[in-house]
């Protein structure tokens, strides 16, 4: 009953750490701006993977929805790049315009051939990145992948400032 008691608070520990991690205060506190900055701090620390993050101010607000989409998004790309781009600097750059929002992730990691990205079926797509496009596209936003072997990867999400 003890192991049984012990598992259970580890498994509520690490549920509420993936929690705040999905959905920081930050994000909802003091804005996206901010939660990019604690996200390359928290990628940095976790991962040991040097991690700078480049704000620019935003020129528009942006619903709820479409932040955290974006936040979300963020996470996600950085764990790729700590688990499969064997890099050891990364930057994240957030900025916008009037009409949209971008969040640029980039490595300096091995690459891989980004062209298998669009073949049907290829194994080089993950669900990582199914998921990212599935909510990018549900708010008309994209996800783009460039990367050449032995060139680093560069992800670009944009998504509308405006739309609903």
């Amino acid at each position: 009953i003890e192991q049984i008691r012990m598992l259970l608070d580890q498994s509520i520990s690490e549920t509420r750490v993936l929690i705040r991690d999905l959905s920081p205060q930050v994000l909802y506190q003091l804005g996206l701006e901010a939660a990019i900055d604690w996200l390359a701090e928290q990628t940095q620390a976790k991962y040991g993977l040097r991690c700078m993050a480049e704000v620019h101010p935003l020129q528009s607000p942006i619903k709820e929805a479409r932040r955290i989409v974006l936040f979300q998004a963020a996470p996600e790309l950085l764990i790729n790049v700590a688990k499969h781009a064997r890099a050891d600097k990364a930057r994240i750059i957030l900025q916008g315009n009037k009409t949209s929002v971008t969040i640029c992730v980039e490595d300096n990691g091995t690459g891989f051939d980004s062209s298998l990205l669009t073949v049907p079926n290829s194994t080089a797509t993950g669900f990582g990145l199914f998921s990212i496009r599935e909510r990018l596209a549900a708010l008309d936003g994209e996800l783009q992948i460039d990367s050449a072997p032995g060139q680093g990867t560069k992800a670009i999400i944009t998504l509308p400032a405006h739309a609903a």
